[in-house]
């Protein structure tokens, strides 16, 4: 379990002053995770809650978060996913007004390729382009197509794309060889993302004598 340093002051001189040791932190997917909010305070404090952006969480979904309270003022998230990713708030108020102080969570996770067309239909000659759009962070290392369950070999002149920068691929001037099942694969440092399967599908054109 990893853990989130962050304080919250409150004194007689200073009635409301918030410090934070971090602007970000950075957990892997599937972890737990608590961010600690700590409060010093001579005050009677009326109430401590968290945020995500604009919204209150709500602590007693037990399954997901714990603490969040005065009573235990860190709060733990449990089995992150790439949605826990964003800003949180730990507000603390008193007699005499609120402090809050944000922090960013960031979320390591494998890519996620999104859902593709399951069939395509061309016939040869024609130029048809698989989609290939993922969420990714940190940000791919590699980007490449599989068809057939083999490596495809994108460094001839008939195809473009299935890089970083272009993850979808181009096929010019199809023939009947380029039928086959896609799998747009994309790797990042923590791991692998496959797109669903594409089924390319060419049919031959009729000859006019």
């Amino acid at each position: 379990m990893q853990k989130i340093f962050f304080t919250i002051n409150n004194n007689f001189v200073d009635i409301l002053q918030t410090t934070i040791s971090k602007e970000y932190y950075v957990a892997i997917k599937g972890q737990d995770i608590t961010l600690e909010c700590k409060i010093k305070t001579e005050l009677p404090n009326r109430d401590l809650s968290w945020l995500k952006g604009s919204n209150m969480l709500r602590s007693y979904r037990i399954e997901k978060y714990s603490g969040g309270s005065l009573s235990e003022p860190s709060l733990t998230i449990k089995n992150i996913d790439r949605n826990d990713a964003g800003y949180y708030t730990c507000k603390l108020e008193n007699a005499f007004g609120h402090s809050a102080e944000v922090v960013e969570l960031k979320i390591l996770y494998n890519p996620y390729v999104y859902q593709s067309s399951d069939t395509i239909k061309v016939s040869t000659g024609d130029t048809v382009q698989l989609k290939c759009v993922h969420e990714s962070y940190p940000d791919p290392s590699a980007v490449f197509w599989k068809r057939d369950g083999e490596r495809l070999n994108v460094s001839v002149s008939k195809y473009n794309g299935s890089t970083i920068n272009e993850p979808s691929l181009t096929i010019y001037n199809t023939e009947l060889l380029d039928a086959g099942t896609y799998v747009c694969v994309v790797v990042n440092e923590i791991g692998t993302g496959y797109s669903s399967e594409i089924q390319l599908k060419i049919k031959g054109k009729i000859s006019k004598n």
